[in-house]
Protein backbone atom coordinates (compact mmCIF):
# COMPACT_ATOMS: atom_id res chain seq x y z
CA UNK A 1 0.00 0.00 0.00
CA UNK A 2 0.88 3.73 0.17
CA UNK A 3 1.68 6.29 -2.46
CA UNK A 4 4.69 6.38 -4.75
CA UNK A 5 8.11 6.68 -3.10
CA UNK A 6 9.97 9.98 -3.70
CA UNK A 7 12.95 9.77 -6.04
CA UNK A 8 16.32 9.27 -4.36
CA UNK A 9 18.47 12.42 -3.87
CA UNK A 10 21.05 13.07 -6.55
CA UNK A 11 24.61 11.90 -5.75
CA UNK A 12 27.05 14.56 -4.53
CA UNK A 13 29.05 16.20 -7.28
CA UNK A 14 32.43 14.69 -7.96
CA UNK A 15 35.16 17.31 -7.67
CA UNK A 16 38.18 16.56 -9.80
CA UNK A 17 41.30 18.56 -8.92
CA UNK A 18 44.07 18.78 -11.37
CA UNK A 19 47.60 17.80 -10.38
CA UNK A 20 48.67 21.44 -10.71
CA UNK A 21 45.94 22.61 -8.34
CA UNK A 22 46.90 19.98 -5.78
CA UNK A 23 50.52 21.02 -5.95
CA UNK A 24 49.59 24.67 -5.51
CA UNK A 25 47.52 23.82 -2.46
CA UNK A 26 50.44 21.89 -0.98
CA UNK A 27 52.81 24.79 -1.59
CA UNK A 28 50.39 27.22 0.10
CA UNK A 29 50.14 24.94 3.14
CA UNK A 30 53.91 24.56 3.31
CA UNK A 31 54.36 28.34 3.11
CA UNK A 32 51.83 28.89 5.88
CA UNK A 33 53.67 26.38 8.06
CA UNK A 34 56.98 28.10 7.37
CA UNK A 35 55.56 31.50 8.31
CA UNK A 36 54.25 30.12 11.59
CA UNK A 37 57.60 28.49 12.30
CA UNK A 38 59.46 31.73 11.62
CA UNK A 39 57.08 33.64 13.84
CA UNK A 40 57.82 31.14 16.59
CA UNK A 41 61.56 31.65 16.16
CA UNK A 42 61.19 35.42 16.21
CA UNK A 43 59.09 35.28 19.33
CA UNK A 44 61.66 33.13 21.12
CA UNK A 45 64.52 35.32 19.87
CA UNK A 46 62.73 38.42 21.11
CA UNK A 47 62.65 36.98 24.62
CA UNK A 48 66.30 35.95 24.56
CA UNK A 49 67.49 39.25 23.10
CA UNK A 50 66.69 41.20 26.26
CA UNK A 51 68.74 39.07 28.61
CA UNK A 52 72.18 40.57 29.17
CA UNK A 53 72.36 44.26 28.32
CA UNK A 54 71.45 47.49 30.07
CA UNK A 55 72.49 50.19 32.42
CA UNK A 56 71.18 48.78 34.61
CA UNK A 57 69.58 45.55 33.50
CA UNK A 58 68.52 44.22 36.90
CA UNK A 59 66.03 45.76 39.31
CA UNK A 60 67.67 47.07 42.47
CA UNK A 61 71.06 47.53 40.79
CA UNK A 62 72.43 50.94 39.83
CA UNK A 63 75.03 52.58 37.64
CA UNK A 64 77.22 53.82 40.49
CA UNK A 65 80.54 53.58 42.36
CA UNK A 66 79.95 50.06 43.74
CA UNK A 67 81.41 46.83 42.27
CA UNK A 68 77.89 45.67 41.38
CA UNK A 69 77.42 48.69 39.10
CA UNK A 70 75.67 48.19 35.74
CA UNK A 71 76.19 50.93 33.17
CA UNK A 72 76.29 51.42 29.43
CA UNK A 73 78.76 53.65 27.58
CA UNK A 74 77.84 57.11 26.36
CA UNK A 75 78.86 56.27 22.77
CA UNK A 76 80.76 53.76 20.65
CA UNK A 77 84.11 55.55 20.97
CA UNK A 78 85.75 54.03 24.05
CA UNK A 79 89.04 55.45 25.33
CA UNK A 80 91.02 53.43 27.88
CA UNK A 81 93.70 54.79 30.20
CA UNK A 82 96.05 52.50 32.15
CA UNK A 83 96.59 54.21 35.50
CA UNK A 84 98.48 51.31 37.06
CA UNK A 85 98.51 47.69 35.97
CA UNK A 86 101.15 45.03 35.45
CA UNK A 87 102.43 44.55 31.92
CA UNK A 88 100.63 41.19 31.77
CA UNK A 89 97.27 42.73 32.71
CA UNK A 90 97.83 45.64 30.35
CA UNK A 91 98.70 43.31 27.47
CA UNK A 92 95.61 41.16 28.16
CA UNK A 93 93.37 44.25 28.23
CA UNK A 94 94.86 45.61 24.99
CA UNK A 95 94.30 42.22 23.36
CA UNK A 96 90.66 42.23 24.47
CA UNK A 97 90.21 45.80 23.19
CA UNK A 98 91.56 44.81 19.77
CA UNK A 99 89.21 41.84 19.75
CA UNK A 100 86.18 44.05 20.49
CA UNK A 101 87.19 46.38 17.67
CA UNK A 102 87.44 43.42 15.32
CA UNK A 103 84.26 41.49 16.14
CA UNK A 104 81.87 43.97 17.76
CA UNK A 105 81.42 47.05 15.57
CA UNK A 106 80.71 49.90 15.93
CA UNK A 107 82.65 49.78 19.23
CA UNK A 108 86.05 51.45 18.83
CA UNK A 109 88.35 51.02 21.85
CA UNK A 110 91.64 52.92 21.93
CA UNK A 111 94.33 53.55 24.52
CA UNK A 112 95.07 57.10 25.63
CA UNK A 113 98.27 58.18 27.33
CA UNK A 114 99.36 60.75 29.93
CA UNK A 115 98.79 63.62 30.25
CA UNK A 116 95.37 62.83 28.78
CA UNK A 117 92.65 63.17 31.39
CA UNK A 118 89.60 62.61 29.19
CA UNK A 119 88.85 58.89 29.10
CA UNK A 120 85.96 56.44 29.29
CA UNK A 121 87.73 53.73 31.29
CA UNK A 122 90.59 53.83 33.80
CA UNK A 123 92.33 50.47 34.32
CA UNK A 124 93.82 49.62 37.69
CA UNK A 125 95.43 46.43 38.96
CA UNK A 126 96.20 46.05 42.65
CA UNK A 127 95.48 43.93 45.70
CA UNK A 128 92.02 44.83 46.97
CA UNK A 129 91.66 41.82 49.31
CA UNK A 130 89.32 38.84 49.49
CA UNK A 131 86.24 40.70 48.33
CA UNK A 132 84.65 37.80 46.46
CA UNK A 133 85.17 39.46 43.06
CA UNK A 134 88.25 38.90 40.88
CA UNK A 135 87.74 42.12 38.92
CA UNK A 136 84.96 44.69 38.67
CA UNK A 137 83.81 47.83 36.89
CA UNK A 138 82.29 50.85 38.61
CA UNK A 139 81.93 54.58 38.19
CA UNK A 140 84.81 56.78 39.31
CA UNK A 141 84.09 58.98 42.30
CA UNK A 142 84.34 62.08 40.08
CA UNK A 143 82.40 60.58 37.16
CA UNK A 144 79.86 62.45 35.09
CA UNK A 145 76.51 60.77 34.39
CA UNK A 146 73.83 60.69 31.74
CA UNK A 147 70.92 58.58 30.54
CA UNK A 148 68.25 57.03 32.76
CA UNK A 149 68.04 53.96 34.97
CA UNK A 150 64.40 53.27 34.20
CA UNK A 151 62.53 51.78 32.52
CA UNK A 152 64.65 48.64 32.49
CA UNK A 153 66.90 47.96 30.73
CA UNK A 154 68.30 51.39 31.51
CA UNK A 155 70.47 53.75 29.48
CA UNK A 156 72.45 55.18 32.40
CA UNK A 157 76.13 55.83 31.71
CA UNK A 158 79.04 57.27 33.61
CA UNK A 159 82.52 58.30 32.58
CA UNK A 160 85.09 57.51 33.47
CA UNK A 161 84.44 53.99 34.68
CA UNK A 162 87.04 52.13 36.72
CA UNK A 163 88.08 48.67 35.53
CA UNK A 164 89.62 47.21 38.68
CA UNK A 165 91.59 43.97 38.59
CA UNK A 166 91.76 42.50 42.09
CA UNK A 167 95.19 40.89 42.07
CA UNK A 168 94.43 39.10 45.33
CA UNK A 169 92.81 36.46 43.09
CA UNK A 170 95.21 36.65 40.15
CA UNK A 171 97.37 33.66 41.07
CA UNK A 172 94.40 31.38 41.73
CA UNK A 173 91.78 32.58 39.22
CA UNK A 174 93.59 34.11 36.24
CA UNK A 175 97.28 33.13 36.28
CA UNK A 176 97.63 32.40 32.53
CA UNK A 177 97.51 34.70 29.52
CA UNK A 178 94.23 33.10 28.38
CA UNK A 179 92.71 33.58 31.85
CA UNK A 180 93.71 37.25 31.89
CA UNK A 181 92.28 37.85 28.42
CA UNK A 182 89.02 36.19 29.45
CA UNK A 183 88.69 38.42 32.52
CA UNK A 184 89.62 41.53 30.51
CA UNK A 185 86.99 40.69 27.88
CA UNK A 186 84.41 40.23 30.63
CA UNK A 187 85.12 43.53 32.37
CA UNK A 188 85.39 45.56 29.16
CA UNK A 189 82.02 44.09 28.22
CA UNK A 190 80.55 45.53 31.40
CA UNK A 191 81.87 48.99 30.48
CA UNK A 192 79.79 48.96 27.27
CA UNK A 193 76.62 47.58 28.88
CA UNK A 194 76.97 43.81 28.57
CA UNK A 195 75.87 41.99 31.71
CA UNK A 196 76.21 38.39 32.89
CA UNK A 197 74.98 35.51 30.76
CA UNK A 198 74.76 31.76 31.20
CA UNK A 199 76.11 31.13 27.70
CA UNK A 200 79.26 29.03 27.61
CA UNK A 201 80.35 30.70 24.35
CA UNK A 202 80.63 34.20 25.81
CA UNK A 203 83.26 35.82 28.00
CA UNK A 204 80.32 37.44 29.84
CA UNK A 205 79.49 34.21 31.66
CA UNK A 206 80.05 34.75 35.37
CA UNK A 207 83.17 32.93 36.54
CA UNK A 208 84.53 32.63 32.99
CA UNK A 209 88.26 31.86 32.84
CA UNK A 210 88.76 30.50 29.32
CA UNK A 211 86.44 32.17 26.75
CA UNK A 212 88.22 35.26 25.47
CA UNK A 213 85.58 36.83 23.23
CA UNK A 214 81.91 37.75 23.05
CA UNK A 215 79.34 35.72 21.14
CA UNK A 216 76.90 36.76 18.41
CA UNK A 217 74.18 37.49 20.97
CA UNK A 218 76.42 39.96 22.83
CA UNK A 219 77.49 41.61 19.57
CA UNK A 220 73.88 42.00 18.46
CA UNK A 221 73.21 44.00 21.64
CA UNK A 222 76.21 46.24 20.94
CA UNK A 223 75.30 46.78 17.28
CA UNK A 224 71.68 47.52 18.18
CA UNK A 225 72.47 50.03 20.94
CA UNK A 226 75.43 51.92 19.49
Amino acid sequence: GGGPFPPPPPPPPIIIRSTVEARRSGVRAARAGLVLALLGVLMVTGVVAATNFGGPRDAGVHCDTTPSSQCVANNASHTVYFEYATSALRDATLWAMTNYNSVAPPIDMAEVFPPATDRDVTVRGDYVGYTGWWAATMCATNASYGGAESPLPGTRWCRPQILQFNRTYEASKYPTTTNKRAVACHELGHTVGLQHTTSTTSCMRSGNQTVTTTNSHDRAHIADYY
